[in-house]
């Protein structure tokens, strides 16, 4: 298949496209900054999606026939700083890509990647199916769903098939340090490394997380594209609520190494929420063994590419 994945330079991007590759489907990407290694020059697209007249000449030339969305800004404190340009990226910029590929009249499949940020808190710790009640805390969480409800209208009514994981968490080797766990495991190995003192700077560590590999979720993806998922709108998580502070001291443990914890109150995230933990049994239908990759695998691995890396 002819497949667009939009931010496909971005760390989930990067391993999707990986994944579609290797099973033998055609990549096409459209990204901001440089090309990667993965794909000829001739099937990517350095733009953003602003550049109208860029992307539906490469569009036109693409004929896609399944679209994966996750070209956005998503950084939560960020959208605070400055929600009009994220409302402009996430919203408008999607806007704009739609009209272009309807005129194309290619695509008969859309994999948008949604947030758990678009839910309510949940009250009393609990799970969130995917019928929780839909009411974003943040700017960023704001224009996720604002996204979702427009690409549902659009898309049904134009006949094309249309799949949202609403994810929470993903994580895994290779993730920017700009992401809470990256950022332990970045410290860790520079310490490992003897690149800076055995003291590991935090932000709040009582507040408990959902993650998933994005190898995992890369897979998830691939089987979306092959019609084994069907349209409909479904959690990307584990089930599995984690403390910040217990990853933490795991990740220090199996880096065997003696750390100073200084808690840095300028990293607290304003309106960050205590609990986020999803549902993953609307997916597990379709596939039960997700996710596969055992947690402790995810921080072993996250660690040692890190070390390599530096």
């Amino acid at each position: 298949m002819r497949i667009l994945v939009t931010g496909h330079r971005g760390f989930l991007g990067q391993y999707i496209s990986r994944q579609l590759i290797s099973r033998g489907h055609m990549v096409f990407g459209i990204s901001r900054g440089e090309f990667i290694s993965d794909l000829p020059p001739q099937q990517q697209l350095a733009a953003d999606l602003s550049d109208s007249a860029a992307v539906t000449r490469f569009v036109y030339d693409v004929q896609p026939e399944v679209v994966i969305h996750l070209a956005a800004e998503s950084s939560v404190a960020e959208s605070w700083i400055d929600p009009e340009k994220i409302v402009f990226t996430n919203v408008m910029g999607t806007l704009r890509l739609i009209k272009i590929l309807l005129k194309v009249k290619s695509v008969r499949l859309w994999v948008n990647a949604g947030s758990a940020e678009e839910y309510r808190a949940s009250q009393h710790l609990k799970r969130m199916t995917e019928n929780h009640r839909l009411f974003p805390a943040n700017p960023y969480g704001t224009t996720k769903l604002s996204q979702e409800i427009m690409l549902r209208q659009i898309l049904e009514s134009a006949g094309i098939e249309f799949v949202q994981f609403r994810m929470f968490n993903i994580t895994g080797p290779g993730q920017s340090n700009k992401f809470v766990l990256a950022s332990f495991v970045d410290q860790l190995a520079r310490i490992l490394k003897h690149m800076k003192e055995p003291v590991i700077v935090t932000g709040d560590l009582s507040k408990v997380r959902d993650f998933v590999d994005v190898r995992d979720v890369s897979l998830l993806y691939c089987e979306a594209v092959e019609g084994r998922i069907p349209s409909g709108v479904y959690n990307v998580c584990s089930g599995v609520g984690r403390r910040l502070d217990n990853i933490l001291r795991q990740l220090i443990s199996l880096a065997q190494v003696q750390v100073k914890i200084v808690e840095d109150h300028s990293r607290y995230r304003y309106g960050d929420r205590d609990f986020m933990v999803g549902s993953p049994g609307r997916i597990q239908k379709y596939m039960p063994t997700f996710p596969s990759i055992p947690w402790e695998k995810t921080l072993a691995d996250m660690l040692s590419l890190a070390s390599v890396r530096l």
